[in-house]
């Protein structure tokens, strides 16, 4: 009967790998909370728009979408470090068919 091998760790075989797989679930995490948050504003929005004008609701539409432009810009950020985390997913596995 065979022994089983203890399972090495992603970290301990190729640490360079594991930072890439920790960056990637890190901004994955980060978008669907970015994702869950625009469409929470958009869906308020959306319900206020349609109840009747009235200053206070006005004040509430404009204070959401004020949120949303933030919320855009974020995604700008989000967009770039996917990008990024691209690059160098790029430049890890030219190195491993370099060596």
């Amino acid at each position: 009967m065979k022994e089983k091998k203890p399972n090495k760790s992603v970290e301990a075989i190729c640490p360079d790998l594991q930072s890439l797989l920790d960056s990637s679930k890190m901004i994955q995490d980060s978008i669907e909370w970015w994702d869950n948050n625009i469409s929470e504003l958009v869906d308020e929005l959306d319900r206020l728009e349609e109840l009747p004008w009235s200053p206070e609701i006005e004040k509430q539409i404009d204070y959401n979408q004020q949120k949303l432009r933030k919320f855009l810009k974020r995604g700008e950020m989000e967009k770039k470090q996917v990008d990024d985390l691209e690059k160098r997913l790029n430049a890890f596995f030219i190195s491993k068919t370099i060596n």
